[in-house]
């Protein structure tokens, strides 16, 4: 335990020390993000020395790891604010600065530092349930995803050839769909007709919605981002044998069975993508799968509310009619 709580201590001093040199270097940016993120590194500190004076003897007692919790949440929230302010400097100057793909890459390896922390501690504790919550998960997943699209959005838009010899976009793409795939996996959405007593809803579209797993307009973004990257990569990537490999897929996205890889890239972040190790994906067959689901919700329960489908509608057909 006492070197989980000092790996914990050194992720804290790292964000600590990172807000506190941009803080320092950029006198005429808005700091709000940073200072939210050393308040919380500050208060997660002092969570952590207290734990390091407790009897640490396992198994551990329930309020020890409520403190414990405490601490990986207050963490987690200071990493969330600096990795923005990070994304939002790179948006800024809409990803034209050098090695991007890097920069990237570095965001999406802080933000799965958690993760590695989380099965630190469920190993030495042998815990039976996740640590960090649901929100917080789904959170993470979608800050690695969501930054990935992103980048490689802009890169298409600049008519930069996203084949290019060399580059990492195509590796990039396979992890934020994985990415995705796993946020949109964590909850277990109804599966009958039966309203369950632990869902919250206030009406009927409501609960039509939580049917498909839609419990915000987060997880529809999810939908189409993750659908849009499969269709990137069928459209750039027309020689890849990858997307030509046959795959079991299952009625809920990403639940498949795939062979393991070499590839350095994906098998870091095979812990966290649900076994989605992308070998044996079909791009095609799952970006019509992401699709149809963010189609089937704006033009259902959604269509009122101003969800955009004709790019959506336009990618979709161009998957269909490949062979």
């Amino acid at each position: 335990m006492e070197s989980f709580l000092q790996d914990l201590t050194d992720e804290i001093h790292s964000i600590q020390s990172f807000c506190d040199q941009k803080r320092s270097q950029d006198s005429v940016d808005d700091h709000s993000l940073l200072d939210k993120s050393v308040k919380n590194c500050k208060d997660a500190q002092i969570v952590v020395e207290t734990l390091v004076q407790s009897d640490l003897t396992l198994p551990l007692a329930d309020s020890t790891m409520d403190r414990i919790n405490n601490a990986l949440s207050l963490y987690v929230q200071a990493l969330l604010d600096q990795t923005y302010y990070n994304e939002c400097k790179l948006l800024d100057q809409n990803f034209l600065v050098t090695n991007a793909d890097d920069v990237v890459q570095s965001i999406v390896d802080e933000l799965n530092k958690p993760f590695k922390l989380e099965e630190k501690l469920r190993t030495m504790y042998s815990a039976g349930k996740d640590i960090f919550s649901i929100e917080i998960k789904e959170c993470l997943f979608w800050r690695c995803g969501a930054l990935i699209y992103m980048f490689c959005h802009t890169i298409k838009n600049t008519k930069k050839n996203l084949n290019s010899p060399g580059n990492r976009i195509l590796q990039l793409l396979k992890i934020g769909i994985a990415f995705l795939i796993r946020m949109l996996n964590i909850r277990k959405a109804p599966n009958s007709d039966d309203k369950d007593e632990d869902i919250v809803y206030n009406d009927e579209a409501t609960f039509k919605l939580i049917k498909q797993g839609i419990y915000s307009d987060t997880h529809v973004l999810a939908y189409a981002y993750a659908g849009e990257m499969c269709y990137w990569h069928c459209y750039y990537f027309k020689d890849d044998a990858i997307q030509k490999e046959q795959i079991t897929v299952s009625s809920n996205i990403g639940s498949q069975t795939c062979n393991n890889n070499n590839d350095e890239h994906l098998n870091r972040y095979s812990e966290i993508s649900s076994n989605i190790i992308l070998s044996k994906f079909n791009f095609r067959t799952n970006g019509l799968a992401l699709l149809d689901q963010y189609l089937n919700v704006v033009n259902g329960p959604l269509k009122s509310y101003g969800w955009d489908s004709k790019k959506i509608e336009i990618m979709r057909n161009i998957l269909q009619s490949q062979n």
